[in-house]
């Protein structure tokens, strides 16, 4: 089952991704998780599609099955922010990490060189 995901990228000295998933059905949704990762965000290089960060990388999560119920027209937020190495254009990605259930948005993101 599909969910409604919008992404905002705020670019500023760090890239703040903020995942929005919706319930857009008439029915509640039980999202089931398969572990404590519940989502992720990557950057890809907009012009060579080469992998320049993932959210979950270096982290760890708990192996544990859970489940949260998202009433109708209900959201879930997901946050996560970035340290931009290098000036360019980026697409910034984020995804639900479910079992049960579907959503992923992108943006792009140009992040541009520091203010002198």
């Amino acid at each position: 089952m599909s969910l409604h995901a919008t992404l905002t990228a705020n670019v500023d000295s760090l890239v703040k991704l903020t995942l929005t998933i919706t319930n857009s059905a008439a029915t509640q949704a039980v999202i089931a998780f398969t572990s404590g990762k519940h989502f992720e965000f990557t950057i890809l290089d907009s012009s060579t599609g080469e992998l320049i960060w993932r959210s979950g990388d270096g982290m760890m999560y708990t192996q544990a099955l859970s489940s949260q119920a998202l009433a109708p027209g209900a959201t879930l937020t997901f946050t996560a922010a970035w340290q931009p190495v290098n000036e360019g254009s980026y697409v910034a990605t984020g995804a639900l990490m479910s079992a049960s259930h579907t959503a992923q948005a992108k943006t792009s993101i140009h992040v541009s060189p520091p203010a002198a």
